[in-house]
């Protein structure tokens, strides 16, 4: 019996160490996932943003974000006009990119070599 309660204990720990792990898992961390090392070394890398009241489109060809090909859909939509501030220091491209989609309600995916932009509806 004192084995049967022991096994019940360890079992407990360890699912509460997995649900802490998935817990501490950061939202941003799965965004415009592709399987190519050079995207996600791109993403990954950490830069400083300061970015005070741009449009979208002009965010995406910015110095922090070379090399980056987007195509905006529907780009008549107040969204794609919409002023962005972002001031954060040491956070990833990805990081970067997903607190603008949000901050402008855009939803972004990866179709080949280029990001896709569109409104959320």
């Amino acid at each position: 019996m004192p084995c049967v309660l022991h096994m019940k204990k360890i079992n407990v720990i360890l699912l509460a160490l997995i649900l802490t792990g998935c817990a501490t898992r950061e939202p941003w961390q799965g965004f415009l996932q592709k399987e190519n090392n050079a995207w996600l070394t791109y993403l990954d890398q950490t830069i400083d943003v300061d970015i005070n009241n741009k449009p979208l489109d002009e965010i995406l060809v910015a110095p922090i974000f070379p090399n980056f090909n987007s195509i905006m859909n529907q780009t008549e939509t107040p969204d794609f006009r919409h002023l962005v501030t972002l001031k954060a220091n040491g956070i990833s491209r990805r990081e970067a990119l997903w607190r603008i989609a949000k901050q402008c309600n855009v939803q972004m995916t990866v179709e080949g070599s280029v990001v896709i932009i569109i409104p959320r509806k």
